[in-house]
């Protein structure tokens, strides 16, 4: 009788969410046992992706918000070097004089993937769109979910219904990539090609009590730092770097300064001992690449 009563009460525990702090937790120690793991080869940075991180040098030398003739500018030298794909991880929903004709004719290449943002209230009152000139198939949300300690684990890839929803900026990013890719929700998960991504659900490890709307997945961090080569705005600007970081590449646009605030914790936050955050277009690297891996099969 004491087994069933004491198995009752830690499975009322779990459900009502006691244990997902510590189960959390345990999980975050995991990936550190993983990492440092002989029997597991250390994931390498993935240079199938270029990070252009506009730094704290940058916004002192070229100002903040950039302008859009210098995001023109940027976006032009990347393309002179036939990226595959470029992600501009930035909100452009308004001009930013000058340069505004010179960023449009930039924002209609058919391999940018623009952002824009879902936000969470139920009006949707705190969402910020894309600029109006690019077309819904070429603009992502760049939402990130948090859990309640402040970590970030989860990454969100579609929101809306199974037919007609919004793809995230990664997926966005992917699906460009691999052109004859069909990406296709259901309401078990999504596919891309016949390569199946279960949707976390409310029970599913140690959540319990977190929102589980949209489609999220557990995010495979494939580096505790960098998950790809990262170089500075003023690099590309001045032409201080090699042609084949860019071609054929994916190259993501986005903030890497700690002034602007877009930073996030990590399952390595708490061993870190310098650089205990990394920015949102980081965060957004790592899911890509955990995409491109799932597309090819691994």
């Amino acid at each position: 009788m004491s087994v069933i009563v004491t198995a009752t009460c830690i499975s009322g525990i779990k459900y009502a969410g006691g244990w997902q702090r510590l189960e959390l937790f345990a999980y975050d120690q995991l990936l550190h046992w993983t990492e440092r793991s002989p029997l597991v080869p250390p994931d390498q940075p993935d240079d199938r992706i270029l990070i252009v991180g506009i730094s704290e040098t940058d916004i002192q030398r070229y100002g903040w918000p950039l302008s859009d003739e210098t995001v023109a500018d940027l976006i032009e030298t990347i393309q002179d070097h036939q990226p595959r794909v470029v992600g501009l991880d930035l909100y452009r929903s308004g001009p930013q004089l000058p340069g505004q004709s010179a960023l449009a004719e930039q924002l209609a290449a058919d391999n940018l993937v623009a952002v824009r943002s879902v936000g969470n209230a139920p009006s949707g009152g705190d969402e910020v769109p894309a600029p109006a000139s690019i077309p819904p198939e070429r603009i992502g949300f760049n939402d990130l979910v948090v859990d309640p300690d402040g970590v970030l684990r989860r990454s969100l890839l579609y929101v809306g219904p199974a037919r007609g929803g919004q793809y995230s900026f990664a997926l966005g990013i992917v699906q460009r990539y691999f052109p004859n890719l069909d990406i296709s929700a259901t309401a078990d998960g999504l596919m891309l090609g016949n390569q199946p991504i279960p949707v976390l659900q409310s029970g599913d490890g140690g959540y319990q009590t977190i929102d589980t709307r949209g489609y999220q997945q557990l995010l495979h961090y494939r580096h505790r730092s960098e998950p790809a080569q990262i170089i500075s705005a003023q690099e590309i600007l001045e032409n201080r770097f090699q042609p084949e970081w860019i071609r054929d590449k994916i190259v993501l646009i986005g903030s890497v300064a700690p002034s602007l605030k877009d930073q996030f914790y990590t399952p390595y936050s708490a061993e870190q001992k310098l650089d205990f955050t990394q920015a949102g277009v980081v965060i957004h690297a790592h899911i890509i690449s955990q995409l491109l891996a799932v597309a090819e099969g691994q």
